[in-house]
């Protein structure tokens, strides 16, 4: 749960990943290092990285742009500093 900016309270931001036959193979064969990696190209298969999670919501103006990069996994996924709604997706 992170702090707002555009209102009172906390957002949540998530991170997904789905018990694909990749994704076993790798925890089964403890290649955790490579699960990162598997996770951000299996976005059609539902999942999704918690900095991608905490860039959209930086992008959208909910959350601050420090909040962002102290939560954030590779600060490269944000980009510049930029006024929120101007980042790159």
């Amino acid at each position: 749960l992170l702090p707002r900016i555009d209102q009172e309270g906390r957002v949540l931001a998530t991170e997904v990943m789905v018990a694909t036959p990749a994704v076993k193979n790798q925890i089964r064969e403890r290649k955790m290092n490579q699960l990162r990696s598997t996770i951000e190209t299996s976005r059609k298969d539902g999942m999704h990285l918690m900095d991608h999670s905490i860039r959209d919501l930086y992008q959208q103006g909910i959350i601050s742009y420090d909040t962002a990069v102290t939560h954030i996994h590779s600060t490269d996924v944000l980009g510049p500093k930029s006024q929120p709604g101007t980042a790159q997706r």
